[in-house]
């Protein structure tokens, strides 16, 4: 029996995840639930984004960034 994807690429339902952050500060424990989604999504998680109202994009790790409303 032949498995659905391979080792070595994401799965067709790999996925990228966004929040939205009210506030003008982003901090690490505001990626809390998209870490907790990572870690059950595996492979199949591409990044996870907490749109927020600052105005620079920042890194927060494997995968994971905030990026201003503004962007968009």
């Amino acid at each position: 029996m032949r498995s659905r994807a391979s080792p070595a690429r994401r799965s067709a339902w790999a996925k990228a995840y966004m929040q939205t952050l009210v506030e003008r500060d982003v901090q690490t424990q505001d990626f809390r639930g998209l870490r907790r989604l990572q870690a059950h999504t595996g492979r199949d998680f591409i990044t996870g984004i907490v749109l927020y109202d600052g105005d620079k994009a920042l890194r927060f790790g494997d995968g994971m960034w905030a990026v201003p409303l503004a962007a968009l």
